[in-house]
C-alpha cells in the first residue's frame, strides 16, 4: 500500500506515521545530487526485509528535490511506502495513476489557527475521528485555552483517548489533561495592561477555573503596576538594577509607563490591596473575586 501524507505540521505528520505503520517503517531523506545511491539504500533495506513476516513501511521525505523517474515509481511497487509532501503534487498523482499503483492520500491540518472558532471546529472532528466523547462544556474550555498550543492539547488528548471506555466525568477530564503552566498568566497580564479587557476577563477565568491561587494573580498584578510607577518615576537608569529584571521584561515593562498615569496606577494598586486584605479575611468568595477584579479594575472605577 502507498500513502501520500500531505502537510506541514511534524507533529501531526509524525503521529499519522505511527498510526498507520505501528512503529515499523524507516525514514528515508532524499539529498540532491544523490539519486542512484538513494534508491540503493531503499532497495537494500527492502532486500533485507524481503522474509520479515511483520509488514514495514519505508518513509520517504524530501520528495520536492527528486526528479520523479519512472524508475522511482518502479521501486514504490516494490513495498509499502509513504511519500511525505508539503503540498499535492500532482504530477506525482498522475504518474502513480498511469502506472496503476493503489495509494491513498492524507491531508493534514496545519495547526495554525487565527481564531478560537476555528480551531473549536477542528478539534470537534478530531475528537470524532477518534471517537474521544467529551462534555461540551470542556471542549469549550479547552478550544480557549489551547487554542495556539493545539499541538500540546493533542497530545494530552491521548490520555482520554485511552481512558475513553472509563465513561470520564468533567473533574475526571480536568485532572487527566495536563494544563499549560503559569506562563499563560503572563498572557493574562499582557492582555490588561494593553486595555484589551474582553480577553484579560477570559483568561482571568480560565486561570481561577484550572486552580491558579487567586493571590497569585493579584500578587503579580500589584508587583507589575509597583515596578511600572517606579519606573515611569526613576530619572537614572542605573537604578533600575534594583527590581533585578532581565532586559527583555525591562524593556516591555518600560513600554507600559506610557500607558497608565501615576493616579491610575496608584488607585489601582490600593484597589488590588484592598481586594487582597478582603480575601485573605474572607469577606469575599473565590468566585466573587473573579467579578470584583473585574469591575474594579476593568470597568474603571479608578477613572
Amino acid at each position: 500500500m502507498l500513502y501520500l501524507i500531505i502537510g506541514e505540521n511534524d507533529f501531526l505528520v509524525k503521529e499519522k506515521i505511527k498510526e498507520i505503520t505501528n512503529g515499523n517503517y524507516k525514514l528515508f531523506s532524499f539529498k540532491k545530487n544523490k539519486e542512484e545511491d538513494f534508491y540503493g539504500e531503499i532497495l537494500n533495506y527492502i532486500n533485507r526485509r524481503l522474509f520479515d513476516i511483520n509488514p514495514f513501511f519505508i518513509v520517504i521525505n524530501d520528495l520536492e528535490k527528486l526528479d520523479l523517474k519512472d524508475s522511482f515509481i518502479s521501486i514504490l511497487k516494490r513495498a509499502n511506502f509513504i511519500l511525505l509532501l508539503k503540498k499535492k503534487n500532482h504530477q506525482l498523482i498522475k504518474k502513480l495513476k498511469d502506472s496503476k499503483i493503489t495509494f491513498e492520500i492524507i491531508e493534514l491540518e496545519n495547526l495554525k489557527f487565527k481564531s478560537e472558532y476555528s480551531f473549536k471546529k477542528f478539534l470537534e472532528k478530531y475528537l470524532k475521528d477518534k471517537e474521544i466523547n467529551l462534555p461540551k462544556e470542556i471542549i469549550d474550555i479547552i478550544s480557549k485555552v489551547f487554542y495556539q498550543n493545539p499541538e500540546y492539547l493533542i497530545n494530552e488528548l491521548k490520555k482520554i483517548e485511552y481512558s475513553s471506555s472509563l465513561n470520564l466525568k468533567k473533574e475526571d477530564i480536568i485532572n487527566l489533561i495536563k494544563w499549560p503552566n503559569d506562563s499563560t498568566i503572563f498572557n493574562m497580564l499582557d492582555d490588561f495592561l494593553e486595555k484589551n479587557y474582553s480577553n484579560f476577563i477570559l483568561r482571568l477565568k480560565r486561570e481561577v477555573y484550572i486552580g491558579t491561587k487567586i493571590e497569585n494573580i493579584i500578587g503579580l498584578l500589584f508587583k507589575t503596576l509597583l515596578r511600572i510607577l517606579f519606573l515611569k518615576n526613576t530619572k537614572y537608569k542605573k537604578n533600575y538594577d534594583i527590581l533585578n529584571l532581565n532586559p527583555y521584561y525591562l524593556k516591555k515593562l518600560q513600554s507600559y509607563t506610557y500607558k497608565f498615569n501615576d493616579l491610575e496606577i496608584i488607585k489601582m494598586i490600593k484597589l488590588l490591596s484592598d481586594l487582597d486584605r478582603k480575601y485573605k479575611k474572607f469577606m469575599i468568595k473565590e468566585n466573587e473575586l473573579i467579578y470584583e477584579i473585574t469591575e474594579t479594575l476593568v470597568a474603571k472605577k479608578y477613572e
